[in-house]
């Protein structure tokens, strides 16, 4: 990517030499600029420069496929936005022979819980969200079938999207459930989602089971008719992912195969880290 760096000072239109930040890959830098004529720094505007071309990518789904559990959400499409690189969404496509619905989400794993052992196992600050974020479609996805003995109530110990604790979210999940499978907690009332889990437990446990709480962002939704397309048009850089992100494309529909047709068009830019204007 090409970077320039714009004098808007008493210099307008002249441009200032950017080079990197001690042999940083990430990191750019201007020397300073002075105004000889009072003796002060000159402001430096950066920005691309001519030759800056974003990468188009686009992910295709067209299948005749059902749903694991019907009515239950099933991934098609799992994208990661590459490292460096900023994933912009500009359409989104869907059309599926039968009423359903499709979206395309963001993905945050916020950690598993064994039903057998009992036992929550979480990654820390990593599968939590960075306030003020949050998560206002969480939902449990089965890992590992359910045993057969009895239903389970699974139930969360939360922070809410102010940041206050001891929060506490309930789902029965139905005995025998199948892998794939996705549950919707249900939250303490007036909270509209999660930002962060302290614990999760079952009653009772089982002889069998795992599941894993998904926290989503939804990007885009669509409810298929049947018999139109669907279509959604972005405006450059309205809807974006960051580096490393999970971008998923999902659909809600009936266990029996229909026609799954879905199209996502974005265009990937370089990011740079961080820019620093330092002396000569």
């Amino acid at each position: 990517m090409s970077i320039k760096s714009v004098i808007t000072g008493g210099g307008d239109g002249l441009f200032a030499k950017v080079r990197r930040y001690l042999d940083s890959e990430n990191r750019l830098c201007v020397d300073s600029v002075i105004d000889t004529a009072v003796q002060d720094a000159v402001p430096v505007t950066f920005g691309p420069g001519g030759g800056l071309v974003p990468i188009m990518q686009s992910l295709h789904y067209d299948t005749s496929i059902g749903a694991i559990v019907a009515q239950h959400w099933r991934r098609v499409i799992t994208y990661v936005a590459p490292t460096g690189y900023n994933a912009q969404l500009i359409r989104y496509t869907s059309y599926q022979s039968e009423s359903a619905n499709s979206r395309v989400i963001t993905e945050l794993n916020m950690g598993t819980l064994n039903i057998i052992t009992n036992v929550y196992s979480c990654g820390g600050a990593l599968q939590n969200y960075d306030a003020p974020q949050f998560t206002s479609v969480p939902q449990l996805e089965i890992t590992q079938q359910i045993g057969g003995a009895a239903d389970v109530t699974v139930s969360l110990d939360y922070t809410n999207e102010y940041g206050i604790s001891s929060r506490t979210a309930t789902c029965v999940i139905t005995k025998n459930s199948i892998v794939g499978g996705r549950w919707d907690p249900v939250l303490q009332a007036g909270d509209l989602g999660i930002r962060s889990v302290q614990s999760m437990v079952t009653v009772p446990t089982s002889a069998s089971g795992a599941v894993k709480l998904l926290g989503f962002t939804k990007l885009g939704y669509h409810s298929d008719s049947g018999t139109t397309t669907q279509e959604t048009m972005y405006s450059p850089g309205a809807v974006s992912v960051g580096p490393s992100k999970i971008l998923g494309v999902e659909f809600q529909g009936g266990a029996v195969a229909k026609v799954r047709h879905i199209d996502i068009l974005m265009q990937l830019t370089s990011r740079v880290s961080r820019i620093t204007n330092v002396g000569p």
